[in-house]
């Protein structure tokens, strides 16, 4: 288990993904300077909050503008999403609805490149070598790395 950030009560599991059966809402249109903490003080009046989560984008690893909360069980997820769905938080008014599956961990993520529309890495032609303007052939010198024509 990693550890900090967990909380107060000592419990490594509380930044794990899937540690228990807590509920995980998604909380959109955050501020991009909002942090872990802000949120936690947001959701913690509704009930126990098991994991603060703030996806970083892939290439740039600035904030994403959402985040995802897991709440101990579902009673306190509603409480939460019928108190916070509607509140600003950091001066933006935030949307707070049950997320549709569970957030994904690093490592699952890791192979997925954002710059695809269908998450499957870059297009042939964007992969290692060849592609573009005589970068395909070692055939070196002038002629944009095509192969000298016949009876040069």
């Amino acid at each position: 288990a990693r550890g900090g950030g967990g909380g107060g009560d000592g419990d490594p599991r509380r930044d794990e993904p899937d540690a228990g059966q807590g509920v995980s809402l998604l909380v959109r249109n955050i501020a991009y300077n909002c942090t872990k903490e802000v949120l936690r003080e947001a959701f913690t009046p509704h009930g126990a909050v098991r994991d603060v989560y703030l996806p970083l984008d892939y290439v740039t690893k600035e904030p994403r503008g959402f985040a995802f909360i897991e709440m101990g069980d579902s009673r306190a997820a509603d409480a939460a999403i019928a108190a916070v769905d509607g509140s600003t938080i950091e001066g933006r008014v935030v949307k707070v609805l049950q997320a549709a599956q569970k957030r994904k961990r690093p490592e699952q993520m890791r192979d997925i490149d954002p710059r695809t529309a269908n998450g499957r890495g870059p297009p042939p032609d964007m992969r290692r070598g060849g592609g573009g303007y005589g970068g395909g052939y070692d055939g070196g010198g002038a002629g944009g790395g095509y192969p000298p024509a016949p009876g040069s």
